[in-house]
């Protein structure tokens, strides 16, 4: 115990008390040491009352008492007041961390001792020894927080073992847990950037970061993920999908910078789309539609390229009467599937899917466009298709990816 009872002064500022109160303060520190708690009591007894650095040195003194008399509790009582005026005095902080260490209060302990590493040897020592167990105290709090779903509670205790526990696998890992239940994307692709090298065949792990890579960080990196898994797993037809839209969204990040705005929309709109399927299908944007349609809405658009090129090849409607194309309105649900079979029926004649359904027109109705694209694997059913209302911009992505898979390799 002598170790963590540094002599009271230490840590006063200079001149903070007067000779013979120094002195008495000495004296009685000598005693405590000497194993005579009664005799360093008496001698700071009259300081106590003196208040001030005076008062404060005493106290210190005789919780240095309260320790060596096996009463933790009562010299935290007596020093936290202390410490707080006095952020520097090491002669108080260095019996307070033994006291929590001694309370069971293993992560304050820890904190306290680091804190007074440059000061003593034996805070020095201490925090070394309880570094394991302070860590896994603060995981344990950090699952019960995720168990709970309380990023709140969460954030603090990530960082404390990003402070004192950066490198570790596991501080890593719950930096990535936190972003994930944060829903931060971003933030979860740096972490899995340091995760991997810890398991570098997981492919758990690598198909996340490669999502990620896609999405929200390097495309070019994520396309090399998956080209990796799918040297990897030659065979295995869920990495060749992983592949495929890997692909794709590599494709989407070469695309000009305000095209990827509008293909990344939630809830795009008729203009969007047709920027999208003008700029991702070669035979729209190069070939020869077999119709002139007009669309006095559309003059002064930013995309009336794209849109007059989508409109004379029947891909998406323009009313007859009003000759109006509505850029600005939501795309629907009924507008995408229906211009991705007359897609298919353009410039995916090689695909077997269409065999039975003929390829001199397109389908009229949106149930024919349904049963088609739900028989080439566009739609997951034809149940899924039928449904109205907005269509959503990941949805059509998706099923825009498995129309081009599907596309003569001119089209494509």
């Amino acid at each position: 115990m002598a170790s963590f009872l540094l002599s009271p002064e230490v840590g006063l500022p200079e001149g903070s008390l007067a000779p013979d109160l120094l002195e008495r303060l000495r004296e009685a520190h000598r005693l405590l040491l000497a194993g005579d708690s009664a005799g360093a009591v008496r001698r700071v007894e009259v300081m106590v009352a003196a208040g001030g650095p005076a008062a404060d040195a005493a106290n210190v003194l005789l919780a240095g008492v309260e320790l060596a008399r096996g009463a933790p509790s009562a010299a935290i009582a007596r020093l936290e007041p202390v410490a707080a005026r006095t952020p520097g005095y090491a002669a108080a902080r260095l019996p307070l961390a033994r006291a929590h260490e001694l309370e069971g209060r293993v992560v304050v302990a820890f904190e306290r001792y680091a804190e007074l590493e440059a000061a003593a040897t034996a805070a020095r020592e201490r925090s070394r020894l309880l570094l394991p167990a302070a860590s896994a105290e603060v995981r344990r709090r950090l699952e019960d927080a995720l168990a709970r779903l309380v990023v709140a509670e969460a954030d603090p205790l990530v960082a404390w073992l990003e402070r004192w526990a950066p490198a570790e696998r596991a501080t890593i890992d719950a930096r990535r847990r936190v972003a994930v239940l944060r829903g931060d994307e971003r933030e979860e692709l740096a972490a899995l950037r340091r995760l991997v090298p810890f398991e570098p065949e997981s492919r758990e792990l690598l198909w996340r970061q490669g999502e990620l890579e896609l999405e929200v960080g390097d495309a070019g990196r994520g396309l090399a993920l998956f080209e990796g898994m799918a040297r990897k797993y030659p065979a295995d037809a869920e990495v060749a999908r992983g592949l495929a839209r890997a692909r794709f969204l590599w494709r989407l990040s070469t695309l000009p910078p305000r095209v990827q705005a509008a293909v990344r929309r939630e809830s795009p709109t008729r203009a969007d789309f047709a920027a999208l399927l003008y700029w991702l299908v070669p035979g729209v944007r190069a070939g020869r539609p077999g119709a002139t349609r007009v669309a006095t809405d559309v003059l002064d658009h930013p995309w009336r390229e794209e849109i007059v090129r989508v409109a004379n090849f029947g891909l998406l409607r323009v009313d007859e009467t009003l000759h109006q194309f509505e850029p600005n309105r939501a795309l629907s649900r009924g507008d995408a599937h229906l211009a991705f079979a007359r897609l298919l029926f353009l410039f995916g004649r090689g695909a077997p899917c269409l065999r039975s359904f003929g390829v001199e027109s397109g389908p009229l109705s949106r149930e024919g466009a349904c049963a088609l694209l739900a028989a080439c694997g566009v739609v997951d059913g034809r149940e899924t298709c039928v449904g109205g209302g907005a269509a959503a911009g990941e949805t059509v992505l998706e099923e825009l990816r498995r129309t081009l898979d599907l596309l003569d390799g001119s089209a494509r």
